[in-house]
């Protein structure tokens, strides 16, 4: 699954050539995609994603991508030659409206700043109710979901046919009140996962509490990718008892989290950008596949989730715990009615 960071570019430059005018053709001025979960509708084609760890802090941007002042020869070299080649740009690409006024400021380009949100590869969509099935089956029987409780999988069941090979059959999630929220990680320190085991523990006490907990579905929790920080959350993990909630963590092949996507209930977004500028990737594949998000707020993120209309965010594990209670038994009714 697509979980990389990127380098130290953020802007796309084209060069002025000598002697000739460039002019943007009218297409990338006029059109608007056919999908698009930005506040503006006119704003299309690719964005760069994931930073390094670390979050800056609100209006400190003066020094734009760093890393504090610790910065190498190497990482200053290149600001310096990005502002420079900036301003010789007649076009500027931005993937937010934040970051194009921080290049115009910051970065003091000239050129006219053009900005492109990214849109989901064509593999991202929702799965029809034969390629869910299909993709379950597939799933319940791989080593991922070996320690899975049975009543986290009950719309599952295994069945050993003649020739003595275990197949799973659908039985349909109508009967058993499950719903799968997904979330991806590389486990590095720009992702705190320990708010999404918090609300999930309070959403677990809270939903048992209530003495009518068949009214709230359980939650199977899968959180997709490898990265420094998997073991630790593992451990944390095992050390929690929990009642309605089972979290299992998985490596997909890359061909099937775009499916995993189209047949889950909600989707779990924890990325920080620690420059405030650009946007979570994983956010825009959910929305890709038609599924609602819970997204970790920070600056600009509005250019993409706006609380309430495609989503919810939150702030802390409290806010993202009570988000919990009020989507989960509607994205999963949502979910059966589709079927």
């Amino acid at each position: 699954m697509p979980q990389g960071k990127n380098g130290t570019k953020n802007s796309k430059v084209q060069k002025r050539k000598k002697g000739s005018e460039q002019k943007l053709p009218d297409k990338e001025k006029t059109d608007t995609p056919a999908k698009s979960n930005c506040v503006e509708p006119n704003l299309d084609q690719e964005q760069t994603e994931r930073k390094a760890s670390g979050t800056s802090e609100k209006g400190t941007q003066s020094e734009p991508y760093s890393s504090g002042n610790e910065q190498s020869k190497n990482v200053k070299q290149a600001q310096g030659y990005e502002k420079f080649i900036g301003k010789m740009a007649d076009y500027n690409i931005a993937v937010t409206k934040a970051m194009a006024d921080d290049l115009q400021r910051n970065w003091g380009l000239r050129g006219k700043i053009i900005v492109l949100c990214d849109k989901p590869p064509k593999e991202f969509h929702r799965l029809s109710q034969d390629e869910s099935k299909l993709f379950w089956r597939t799933f319940f029987l791989s080593e991922a979901a070996a320690n899975i409780p049975k009543k986290f999988s009950s719309f599952m069941s295994k069945q050993t046919e003649s020739n003595g090979n275990s197949v799973m059959k659908f039985t349909g999630k109508n009967d058993n009140k499950t719903a799968i929220l997904v979330s991806s990680t590389s486990w590095t320190k720009d992702e705190d996962f320990d708010i999404l085991l918090d609300a999930l523990k309070q959403y677990d006490l809270a939903v048992t509490n209530t003495g009518n907990d068949s009214s709230y579905p359980n939650i199977l929790v899968i959180i997709t990718g490898k990265g420094p920080g998997k073991e630790l959350f593992k451990k944390k993990v095992s050390l929690t008892e929990l009642n309605k909630v089972h979290i299992t963590t998985a490596w997909l092949p890359a061909e099937d989290y775009p499916k995993l996507l189209g047949c889950s209930d909600l989707g779990v977004s924890l990325h920080t950008s620690s420059s405030g500028l650009d946007l979570p990737m994983k956010v825009v594949d959910m929305f890709g596949c038609g599924l609602p998000v819970l997204a970790y707020n920070f600056d600009c993120l509005n250019e993409l989730v706006v609380d309430g209309k495609n989503g919810y965010v939150f702030r802390d594990c409290e806010d993202l715990c009570s988000k919990l209670m009020v989507s989960i038994p509607f994205c999963l009714l949502y979910y059966l009615s589709s079927l």
